[in-house]
């Protein structure tokens, strides 16, 4: 996780987040912002967070979504 150095540009490490899988491909967060999901190529998973709109940090989630081998992420809004 990175916070923005909103005068330059400039990315500063703020913490690591454990994906909770293997070879995390891709990710992506909600239309909302509310939520991050993160594709675990190896492990067959999709991780679930729910994150902190002003902060940015995240809480996973107990549930995880299974799949094979996702590779990519695609939220669409209805």
């Amino acid at each position: 996780m990175f916070s923005i150095n909103k005068n330059n540009g400039k990315l500063q490490l703020i913490e690591h987040v454990d994906t909770a899988g293997n070879h995390p491909r891709n990710f992506a967060i909600s239309d909302d912002g509310n939520f991050l999901l993160v594709a675990n190529q190896f492990t067959n998973n999709i991780t679930i967070f729910k994150r902190n709109i002003k902060t940015g940090s995240l809480t996973k989630l107990p549930n995880q979504i299974t799949v094979n081998s996702p590779s990519s992420i695609q939220l669409k809004s209805y």
